[in-house]
Order: C-alpha cells, then structure tokens, then sequence
C-alpha cells in the first residue's frame, strides 16, 4: 500500500551479543503483533504523543499507520509484551538481552539489549499498581535501581523508526511529577534529544492518564546513506521514578537493499504529504 517491494533471497541471521551464552536460561522471545496501541482487550489508550509530525519526528497516529504496513511487509512489528507472545520471560540484567521476532510470517528477528548497569533488571509481567497497559495487560517494567531504559538494537536490517510508550504512573510521596527527555542513539554517533514529557503525576494522580508516546524516524537521505537507529535512553528526572514500558514499535529496511531503502523513505513521509496537501 504503500510502494514497499519483498526483496526476494535475503537471509537474515539474528546477532548474538552479550552475556546471553553464559546464562543457563534461554534468552526471552518476543513475538511482535501489527497493531500500535490496541484497542480490543485494554481501552486505555495513549494519552500524549510527546513527538508529532516533522521531518524526524512522528505522532502515535502517524507510527501506528507506518509499523502495521512494516509489520505486513515484513519490515517491523510491535512487541506489546503479553504474556501469549513472550517465550522464556526471564529477567534481563545488564548486558542481557532478548530477542524479538517480527513480520507478518515472524522469519526475522532484531536483538535487544539492557545496557544499564544501575537497574536492577527489567522484567516481563503485569503493569503493576498505578499504571496501565495501552495494549492488554502485560509491559516490560525496571526491576528498582534506576527507572531508566537503556537499550541498545542490534540487527542485520537498519532500524529506521522507533516509537514506544511510558505509561503514566500515580506520583506517591516525595517521588512525583516525573519527566522523560528520551534520546535516540544513531549509527553515526549522534544522540538525538526528543521531546521533553511528564509520565508520573502529583500523589495519587498520573495511572491512565499521562500514558506518553514518543517516536523518532531516519529521513529517506539519512536511510540512504546507511545511517541506522542502535539505541534508546528514557533520561527520566528521577531514577527511582520507575513505570513501565508498553508497546516498543520499530521499523526496519533490509541492508543493501537500495531500493528497498527509497520506498521505505517514501513510506514514512507519504503520510506527512498527505496532510500539507
């Protein structure tokens, strides 16, 4: 639908990193779904998109369009983290990493890592108290130690778009009113600062109702030049302000597939187009 070709032969082999080989426990397996910010099971919905439509930049609505596109091409997904869709749901201390397979018939796979060595783990589950899920129940969560998400991507595809969602928490004493400013780590050694947003209210207030979106895409120059996106850091304002992390959205291109690379780029600003028009 929007102009994406298969490109027949490519082999994809996912990336091993890390300490995973030394762990008696399988790594974790997240099987992406096509579908941002679901609607059917969990109502709750995004409450804030931190980032709207601009030349990097993309809305909750805009990334919602894209990743389902990506998801039917084989291109991305969605990892909402429910519990039919995460195999060996370890936790994840640092350096850990699991693996997340999408596209509409699941043959590839991107790795993710922790890479915070303050946070105690990030864990698969429930929300827990004074959250809730955008997408069924389940989210990945830090373990206590540091509220940050500190992930890096490594794949054999470019990752070229990225959107995910920190649910809105209930302030509770003296931790409250806390901030993200997230950064998007580039395989040029640039860190790109996104919008700064509020997810954790005063005392009692913030579950349900400061769930905040941010997304981030490479321009079709940047694809072009095999620039790619290879981490994500939350900064938030206070590191024991920890939530939970709800559907982690991506959008991938095969490598060196060119033209691959130029429908992608028309992919993602098709919709930005259509609106000045």
């Amino acid at each position: 639908m929007f102009g994406l070709k298969a490109v027949p032969g490519l082999a994809v082999t996912a990336v091993v990193v890390g300490s995973i080989a030394s762990h008696a426990v399988a790594a974790p397996i997240v099987k992406t779904v096509g579908v941002y910010d679901e609607q059917t099971t969990q109502t709750n919905a995004v409450d804030f998109s931190r980032t709207t439509d601009g030349v990097n930049t993309v809305s909750v609505g805009t990334f919602s369009t894209l990743v389902a596109a990506a998801f039917a091409n084989n291109m991305g997904g969605v990892m909402d983290f429910e519990s039919a869709n995460v195999t060996n749901s370890a936790n994840l201390d640092y350096n850990d990493t699991f693996t997340a397979t999408f596209g509409a018939d699941h043959s590839k796979s991107i790795t993710v890592k922790n890479v915070n060595a303050l946070a105690n783990n990030l864990q698969f589950g429930s929300a827990g108290g004074a959250r809730t899920a955008v997408s069924g129940t389940n989210v990945i969560k830090t373990g206590g130690g540091d509220a940050n998400y500190d992930l890096d991507f490594l794949s054999s595809d470019h990752l070229v778009a990225v959107g995910f969602t920190l649910l809105g928490r209930e302030g509770t004493g003296t931790v409250n009113t806390t901030y993200a400013t997230p950064k998007i780590l580039l395989s040029n050694n640039t860190e790109v600062i996104l919008p700064t947003g509020q997810y954790r209210g005063a005392d009692g207030v913030g579950n349900g109702t400061l769930d905040s979106f941010w997304g981030y895409q490479l321009t079709a120059a940047e694809i072009a030049s095999g620039i790619r996106i290879v981490g994500l850091r939350t900064n938030m304002s206070h590191l024991n302000s920890n939530t939970s992390m709800d559907d982690l959205g991506f959008i991938t291109v095969p490598e060196p597939a060119s033209l691959a690379l130029l429908s992608l780029g028309a992919m993602l600003i098709l919709p930005q187009r259509k609106r000045r028009a």
